[in-house]
């Protein structure tokens, strides 16, 4: 995602403050809150994915605005269709994970081809993930929102580091080549440290959502019993009655908890 720091305006600072605040609960909480963060995801890096998609074919954009008109119709199309279904969603948080991961990597790497050639290896590594993140579900939903949270505040930290950069660079330079030369200097330092915050954050939030956040939580399975119990429900059929021993009452001191209840309840007459 594109966000100036030339300018110090109300919506870039408020937009800088999105993109940290959704980044942390992505990192941290991805997984616990699998609904949101499937639709966050979609917004966020499948708007940067289009946007940057009719960069390529366009020949990048005449203005800012078109590249955020692009960025918020792709946002709302991915973001809308990761919501249709938990697996369609799960293998879309999974293929712009794998394109973000694929923009930073390219970045870092200095790489010069096109831009078409770089939304070609994006779009290649978003599908191997959206591959990997269906065969392991958990880790890979928790890897993938792990990685676009870190992205996201990437993004918004750096719109404030990179303008007070710029602010800084009209006190302390007097000419426009020694500005230009103090702009690249700066920014280009600060970029990469935060790629290596970046990559940081992504570990940290792997590791808590795996370990705490996450842990005891199996959505897959939650998945599964939510519809056989819908299909049930559609054949006309209750829940099923469990076996006596797993139903709670006075009869029965050994009786286990469950979460079904007897689909015809005995009438007394």
């Amino acid at each position: 995602m594109y966000i100036s720091y030339i300018e110090g305006t109300a919506i870039y600072t408020i937009l800088g403050i999105v993109c940290i605040a959704s980044g942390l609960t992505l990192n941290v909480l991805g997984y616990r809150f699998y609904r949101f963060s499937m639709v966050a995801s979609g917004f966020f890096a499948g708007g940067d994915y289009t946007a940057t998609f009719g960069g390529a074919i366009l020949d990048n954009y005449e203005t800012e605005n078109q590249y955020w008109t692009a960025f918020s119709i792709g946002g709302v199309l991915v973001g809308f269709l990761a919501a249709l279904h938990p697996t369609l969603g799960t293998a879309i948080t999974g293929f712009v994970g794998g394109v973000q991961v694929a923009f930073l990597s390219m970045g870092m790497a200095s790489y010069t081809g096109t831009l078409t050639l770089q939304v070609v290896w994006a779009s290649v590594a978003g599908v191997i993930c959206a591959g990997l993140i269906l065969l392991a579900r958990k880790p890979g939903l928790a890897a993938a929102t792990s990685f676009v949270g870190a992205m996201l505040f990437n993004q918004g930290v750096s719109h404030f580091v990179n303008y007070k950069i710029f602010i800084d660079s009209d006190e302390r330079t007097s000419t426009s080549r020694a500005r230009a030369r103090y702009l690249d200097e700066h920014i280009r330092s600060a970029w990469w440290t935060m790629n290596g915050v970046t990559l940081g954050l992504f570990a940290f939030g792997v590791l808590v959502q795996l370990l705490l956040t996450a842990r005891g939580i199996n959505f897959g399975a939650q998945r599964e019993e939510d519809d056989e119990d819908a299909e049930n429900f559609h054949n006309g059929r209750g829940p099923e009655t469990p076996p006596f021993d797993q139903v709670l009452s006075p009869l029965n001191s050994n009786a286990k908890a469950s979460r079904y209840v007897a689909a015809n309840p005995i009438v007394y007459a």
